[in-house]
């Protein structure tokens, strides 16, 4: 049997996606230039799409954390 504060856990990070989700498309049914990041994307990127970081020449990762190796 499932905790009830599990479940509640699970309701939360439900209603918080499904909330990004809609202000999401309301930004983009308005045609406006604002994207929801949860994740910082580390002053080397900036936020593109909901949850998803863009990183300048030399960085990678989800939060543009990790620098690019030269082969």
């Amino acid at each position: 049997m499932v905790a009830a504060h599990a479940v509640k856990d699970l309701v939360v990070s439900d209603v918080i996606q499904v909330t990004k989700d809609v202000i999401n498309v309301l930004l983009l049914l308005t045609k406006q230039c604002l994207v929801f990041c949860s994740l910082q994307c580390s002053n080397r990127g900036r936020c593109v799409f909901p949850d998803e970081c863009r990183c300048t020449s030399g960085w990678q990762g989800d939060t543009c954390t990790t620098r690019n190796s030269i082969v």
